[in-house]
């Protein structure tokens, strides 16, 4: 039997689990500190290396853990199986001394690719006059009652 180094252990768990789940077909989409896929929404992927399914919170094994955990519960995978596919997937290539050389793939690189997005820059609106347009928003759009945002607002009703 097999058994993998630590260095192994480590790459396959240093992979980014929200590119693996979006590589194997899911949407994944951020919400506040943590991801989630939009096809299995009790998902929770955090530091996007861990994952934990909230809608079998009370029943025993299979839901959570590592990257390899992941492709183990969702892709039918064995440990084996997935720790070569996580490697792969880094591109790490073992060579004849043992030793590991990156290759990206194909995959990964253009995976990669997506994940740098240049931000656009933060720019204010410019002032406005009053806060009569925010008033409509919070009151009409957001339901919000009138007297709820004028608590907010302070002893001035509508500045």
């Amino acid at each position: 039997m097999m058994r993998f180094t630590e260095d192994e252990l480590a790459i396959a768990k240093s992979v980014d689990l929200c590119q693996v789940a979006a590589s194997l077909g899911y949407t994944v989409q951020r919400i506040g500190k943590y991801h989630t896929l939009k096809e299995m929404d009790s998902i929770r992927i955090y530091d996007r290396t861990n994952w934990y399914r909230w809608s079998r919170s009370s029943e025993k094994g299979n839901n959570g853990g590592s990257q390899i955990d992941f492709l183990r519960v969702f892709e039918g995978m064995s440990i084996k199986e997935a720790v070569f596919w996580l490697l792969d997937f880094a591109g790490y290539h073992k060579l004849n001394n043992g030793e590991y050389e990156n290759r990206l793939t194909d995959r990964t690189r253009i995976i990669a690719e997506k994940k740098v997005t240049e931000r656009k820059p933060f720019v204010l609106p410019e002032r406005a006059p009053d806060n009569s347009r925010l008033i409509s928003y919070l009151t009409e759009e957001r339901c919000i009652s009138k007297g709820t945002v004028q608590l907010f607002f302070g002893s001035r009703p509508y500045l």
